[in-house]
């Protein structure tokens, strides 16, 4: 549990960025799904701070424009 952009969300990260988030006040589930072979040297590293930031740049949108 983590706050986001200033309400409660649960997470679970997985292996090469992949994101599951639940922000359970916005009715709100993020999924990131992607397709990074950290096995390779040299391969892009997608890590948890990355993420966060798409997620902290969406739920400040879904807040101030919330669903009927």
């Amino acid at each position: 549990m983590e706050p986001t952009s200033g309400v409660t969300a649960y997470y679970a990260l997985g292996f090469g960025g992949q994101l599951i988030e639940v922000v359970p006040s916005l009715h709100l589930l993020i999924v990131v799904s992607s397709n990074v072979d950290e096995t390779r040297p040299g391969a892009p590293v997608v890590g948890p701070d990355e993420v966060q930031h798409l997620v902290d740049a969406i739920v400040p949108i879904i807040k101030t424009h919330p669903t009927r």
